[in-house]
């Protein structure tokens, strides 16, 4: 009996969802204009680092060259190459180069590091200061792009890192850096849904998001394989799972064991078949903040371009706004970025000229 009414309860708890769900409005969205920067022929196709950046005024679309460790600025209005900002490596330099960049007010730039050591550095690329963020004693790998960023919070420094395929209670892939006592701690452990019986395939579920709401003073935190944000507010230790965030049906692991061939035609089509959260972007201006869903697709190539929602919260209470519908299936939400209340999302594009953007109304 005691089964009977579990399964009831569960089973109630899912309807309910699934009604609150259903009240979320879901619109479309066109784009209503394009725009493109144009790419040298040193640069990649792919972006680590991609920051709209304001510096003594002027508006500047900003991107990373993680080859050269350089950093572009283009002037935003004419879409014209304005500078670069390029750092040396190696002994005396940044040692490795730079895998990520995030600016810090106007005055400063802090360079994520490929090996050990990450930068404060000055707008002439000058070092300020120094961080030894990787701890070779947790043998974790660390990481950062434009949307999973290394954030600062509280007098630490929050960041990613990760071991392909570990989904254990005891792995903690979030660290942090004490700027007083100068040395990397664990700081939180994966969500439970990582902890279901199956397998989450040693890849894209193993990657966090996060952004910093500078409004309200935390870091807002989106997990690829959990349907709910989580936040780690001011003067809080660990993470809050965010309740009213939850949105669509639970993932579930696409394997059962980890038996399975990686990067093989089967292993793509579980994977595709599999949907997937990915980053997190904040309008200030609105007040909102937008969560990419990726939808499963049917497909055993590698990376199949999928259909991408993206689910619109209140930046305040992070309470379900609607869901917004993208019209095709070559965007990388990854890189984008709102100016004015407009949103650009990158479209994918065979052209290694430029780097090209939509421009979408809300």
């Amino acid at each position: 009996m005691k089964y009977s009414v579990l399964f009831i309860s569960i089973f109630c708890l899912y309807s309910c969802n699934q009604r609150e769900v259903n009240k979320i409005k879901i619109r479309s969205v066109e784009s209503i204009q394009s725009i493109q920067f144009p790419l040298d022929s040193l640069t990649p196709d792919y972006f680590h680092g991609l920051e709209l950046v304001t510096l003594g005024g002027k508006d500047y679309f900003t991107l990373l060259n993680d080859l050269t460790s350089t950093i572009y600025y283009y002037d935003f209005e004419t879409r014209n190459l304005d500078r670069l900002l390029s750092f040396d490596t190696g002994d005396g330099g940044i040692s490795r180069g730079v895998m990520s960049y995030y600016h810090i007010g106007e005055d400063s730039i802090f360079l994520f590091g490929k090996k050990l050591t990450s930068y404060m550095v000055d707008l002439e690329g000058n070092i300020i200061d120094k961080y030894n963020l990787l701890d070779l004693s947790i043998r974790q790998s660390t990481y950062s792009s434009s949307k999973n960023p290394a954030l600062f919070l509280d007098n630490m420094i929050y960041y990613n890192s990760l071991i392909w395929g570990m989904y254990e209670k005891d792995y903690f892939p979030i660290l942090r850096y004490s700027m007083e006592k100068r040395h990397v701690e664990l700081s939180d452990p994966l969500p439970e849904v990582y902890f279901q019986d199956g397998d989450w395939g040693k890849l894209w579920y193993d990657y966090a998001y996060q952004a910093l709401d500078s409004k309200n003073h935390r870091i807002i935190y989106s997990f690829p394989a959990s349907n709910t944000l989580f936040v780690r507010e001011s003067g809080d230790i660990g993470l809050k799972e965010i309740e009213n965030s939850r949105i669509f049906d639970p993932i579930l692991p696409p394997f059962e064991s980890n038996q399975y061939v990686y990067d093989s035609d089967e292993w793509n089509m579980e994977m595709n078949n599999t949907p997937i959260f990915k980053s997190i972007l904040i309008d200030y201006e609105n007040e909102i903040l937008l969560r990419a869903y990726l939808k499963p697709v049917n497909s055993s190539i590698r990376n199949a371009k999928r259909s991408i929602s993206l689910v619109k919260y209140n930046l305040n209470s992070l309470e379900l706004m609607e869901v917004l519908e993208l019209p095709n299936n070559y965007y990388d939400f990854d890189n984008s970025f709102f100016k004015d209340s407009f949103l650009y999302i990158r479209i994918l594009t065979q052209d290694e000229d430029f780097i090209e953007f939509e421009k979408f109304n809300f």
